[in-house]
């Protein structure tokens, strides 16, 4: 059985230059007990994330790894906490929950009418982001869990936590006197590709969810199609930026 140095070393792109440096960054010059220790329980952690992640930032290749399909994957778990982002806004609307906060006696009691007043307008107006968060959180953090009890090696690629993992493993690469700027510039690559992956599909889901329950046909369809496409053309930054304030 092989053990977890064993599986660092034979892990793809971690050759023996990568490793050797990584060491020197690791083991440093510094003595005493409570140095060691310190190198160790971060050579400890460092092993874990390099076996995870397929050791540096070669797992966010975007044609040598699966960090494509993955990145879709996130794309449709995104889709999904926006549909309970949207269930928790109509349930709240149609409970009428934010005028019941408002107008609850006992809380009006309480932190009186302008604090109730002013909570009801914060679930009105968070409630639904609250929840997509919540959900979106949960499908991050338990399904590829979910995956390896299945014995399924399925993850997730979201263009944040992507980049965020990139930033770490560089900022260590530098630390140990690496330069692997190819691996940097094919990470940064897979990164685009996560990005444009998870806003298209949750995108394209979330417009044939919508298509469907406004029961538009095929043809309506093509004319929504190609009047998107003709505003795309004129200004993409709308398709891209933040909205525009009124």
């Amino acid at each position: 059985m092989a053990t977890p140095l064993m599986q660092l070393l034979n892990a793809p792109g971690c050759d023996e230059a990568w490793f050797e440096g990584l060491l020197r960054w690791l083991v440093g010059t510094g003595s005493g007990v409570a140095e060691f220790a310190r190198r160790t329980e971060r050579l400890a952690a460092l092993t874990h994330i390099l076996q995870e992640h397929g050791a540096g930032p070669g797992y966010l290749h975007p044609f040598k790894s699966w960090t494509l399909p993955f990145a879709a994957l996130t794309g449709v778990f995104l889709w999904i906490s926006s549909l309970d982002a949207g269930w928790a806004s109509n349930w709240s609307a149609s409970r009428r929950l934010p005028e019941a906060l408002a107008t609850h006696r006992r809380l009006v009691k309480w932190v009186g009418p302008a604090s109730s007043a002013r909570i009801g307008g914060l679930v009105e107006h968070h409630l639904s982001g609250v929840v997509g968060y919540i959900v979106l959180g949960f499908l991050l953090g338990f399904m590829p869990v979910v995956f390896v009890f299945m014995g399924l090696p399925v993850e997730v690629r979201h263009v944040t936590l992507s980049a965020a993992s990139l930033g770490l493993c560089a900022a260590t690469d530098l630390q140990a006197g690496l330069q692997p700027w190819q691996a940097w510039l094919w990470a940064l690559a897979g990164i685009a590709g996560i990005g444009v992956l998870n806003f298209g599909v949750s995108f394209l889901l979330a417009l044939r969810t919508a298509l469907g329950a406004r029961g538009i046909d095929e043809s309506g369809r093509a004319g929504l199609r190609r009047r998107l496409w003709i505003a795309f053309r004129r200004n993409p930054w709308r398709f891209i930026g933040p909205p525009e304030k009124p």
